[in-house]
């Protein structure tokens, strides 16, 4: 019988949506049921932690405090050597999702085309 250990990380977004993780939903996961209210309140929540940060802190991003979206619970399926794999996402579905839809959004409302690019490679990955 193998056994691995559970791990625990703290990750923010903009690694978690970096190169090195591609996320597969199992079968057994349900569809993805947000709707506009629960994107309102993502959103809401994560303007106001910005906005205390800022009121806190000022334009001093590194010292802004992080803001806890929740846990996601990953399987790791395949693991390479530089830490890049494909996970299994078990827990966190929705938000994941909702997230990505997010930043497809500010993609599609930016002028910048530097940060048209860069949200685009957070949301889409060629395996």
């Amino acid at each position: 019988m193998i056994t691995e250990k559970i791990k625990a990380h703290e990750i923010t977004l903009k690694d978690l949506f970096g190169d090195k993780y591609i996320f597969e939903i199992p079968n057994f996961q349900r569809p993805f049921a947000w709707e506009k209210e629960n994107f309102e309140q993502l959103f809401t929540d994560i303007k106001d932690a910005l906005e205390l940060n800022k009121e806190n802190y000022g334009d001093k991003i590194e010292d802004y405090e992080p803001y806890f979206l929740g846990s996601v619970i990953l399987w790791t399926k395949d693991l390479k050597d530089d830490g890049s794999g494909v996970y299994a996402v078990i827990d966190g579905q929705q938000r994941l999702v909702s997230l990505a839809i997010l930043m497809a959004v500010m993609r599609d409302l930016t002028d910048s085309a530097k940060a048209k690019n860069t949200l685009q490679r957070k949301i889409y990955q060629e395996t």
